[in-house]
């Protein structure tokens, strides 16, 4: 009579996902063979993600200006990568915009999410647009080119999907037309008459906007009309308010990094308080000399910030990203590679406060001496004239106008005093005529107004006729 068989106290191994077992199949017959089996580079699975096959390619050798590709040390920037759409789903009529300061990756970031959107969803049309021709040719021949060439397989790839490069330049395709198995990657510009019109697209990226025209950029956004996808992908270093890349901002989410406190947990963005987010410290050991004092991030309770990169990622327009447009602001000190040192000296030494705000903390700056009325005053102003009750007016008494007056048109502006010494604008008007002072019946007559000064063109209005209740000046806001 044969024994049963002891129940064995060993716990059940969890079960190995085919994925992995094919992996461990594979590490084990190039052990055994000393054989390595290629990883297909081009080839990218429905679930990779873009940062993930980017990740792939460092590993397989892939250079950027030279140097290995990685994210490491960035993670900062690999939340950036993490943004760009995966899926059809995910890319079909979205927009990711990064506002950012200088020397930050974006223009590797975009070749690469350009390589990625050819293999994956080939065949595809991507158009990538600089303000310049020259700028143009230079990317494709001397950033472009030499990331390829640094992977043979996608190297392999130019010219057709069998790799028979029969075009010209060396076999490696048209200096602005590559194509890319069965997808074309376009190198165009937006100053040129044609080339913002010339080509149906699939995508369309835009790199260093702060350069472009906004009409031109609404022209080119044309040639994905017709697109399954009609993703829109743009970055610049920031310029000025309200215009180039920050217009697009504003559109958007407006994601900031907030960086966290180690000591106190608060987040904040540090440039919401810069340049009090940094500090020098006389005991941290300089990250050059090695003697003791240095500069070091700081949180608004005076705790010392030493990775900056460590926070959470929050928008400032959360709604805009149900409509699918997702903005980036990325500054300097989110770098591993610029000290708060730099960052602080350059501020304190600036010769131009304007190019420090763009290029080092990726922010829009106007010199408020030199445009003294902004968009932004006038919306205030017309904010708090609101608050105030007021409204246009057709009709009024004890008011005082002012025209500029240019040949066949005149610009009419009424003004009614307030009680407490200030003016409000009640009344704009545009009149267009052979003799604009007698084509119409003029505003003054249904306004009471008490002055009427024309201007003639070579003068200038400066009104001097006024009810004593008025100051002599009018004030810089439209609704005071």
């Amino acid at each position: 009579m044969g024994r049963s068989a002891r129940p064995s106290k060993r716990p059940r191994e969890a079960p190995i996902e085919p994925a992995d077992r094919l992996a461990l199949l594979l590490s084990d017959v190039q052990a055994k063979t000393g054989f390595r089996i290629a990883d297909d580079l081009t080839s990218i699975g429905p679930n990779e993600t873009f940062r993930q096959w980017c990740e792939r390619l460092g590993r397989a050798g892939l250079k950027v200006d030279g140097k290995p590709f990685n994210l490491i040390d960035r993670p900062a920037m690999a939340w950036v990568y993490d943004q760009v759409p995966s899926t059809l789903a995910e890319a079909h009529q979205s927009m990711l915009i990064l506002r950012k300061c200088a020397q930050v990756g974006f223009t590797i970031l975009e070749m690469l999410a350009a390589l990625y959107f050819a293999l994956k969803f080939e065949p595809i049309a991507v158009g990538m647009f600089v303000p310049t021709a020259g700028l143009a040719r230079g990317k494709s021949a001397m950033r472009f080119m030499p990331i390829l060439r640094s992977v043979q397989q996608l190297h392999g790839r130019l010219g057709g999907v069998d790799g028979a490069c029969k075009q010209r330049d060396g076999g490696e395709g048209n200096v602005v037309m590559r194509q890319l198995g069965e997808s074309i990657l376009h190198f165009l510009w937006t100053s040129g008459k044609t080339t913002t019109e010339s080509y149906p697209m699939d995508m369309v990226f835009f790199d260093e906007v702060q350069e472009m025209l906004i009409a031109d950029m609404e022209k080119v956004l044309e040639r994905t009309s017709a697109s399954q996808f009609k993703f829109t992908l743009m970055g610049s270093t920031a310029n000025w308010p309200e215009a180039d890349i920050d217009f697009w901002y504003q559109r958007g989410s407006q994601w900031r990094l907030h960086t966290v406190c180690p000591t106190c947990g608060v987040e904040e963005p540090l440039d919401d308080y810069f340049p009090d987010c940094i500090a020098s410290d006389p005991e941290y050991p300089d990250r050059i000399t090695g003697e003791p004092g240095d500069y070091r991030y700081i949180c608004r309770a005076g705790h010392w910030i030493d990775d900056p990169q460590r926070g959470s990622w929050r928008p400032d327009n959360p709604d805009a990203d149900g409509r699918r447009i997702k903005s980036i602001h990325f500054h300097q000190m989110l770098s591993p590679t610029i000290s708060p040192r730099e960052v602080i000296e350059a501020y304190l030494n600036a010769d131009d406060r304007k190019n420090f705000f763009n290029r080092k903390l990726g922010k829009p700056y106007q010199d408020p001496s030199q445009i003294p009325v902004t968009l932004a005053h006038l919306n205030a102003c017309a904010a708090e004239g609101m608050g105030l009750g007021l409204t246009w007016k057709k009709r009024g008494r004890d008011a005082v106008m002012g025209i500029d007056q240019m040949g066949a048109f005149n610009v009419v502006i009424i003004k009614a005093a307030l009680g407490d010494g200030r003016q409000a604008v009640i009344h704009v008007e545009e009149i267009y005529s052979e003799d604009p002072f007698t084509g119409r019946r003029p505003p003054s007559a249904q306004t009471g107004s008490s002055c009427c000064r024309r201007r003639p063109p070579s003068s200038s209005f400066s009104p001097t006729a006024r009810p004593p209740s008025l100051p002599r000046t009018p004030t810089a806001s439209s609704a005071k």
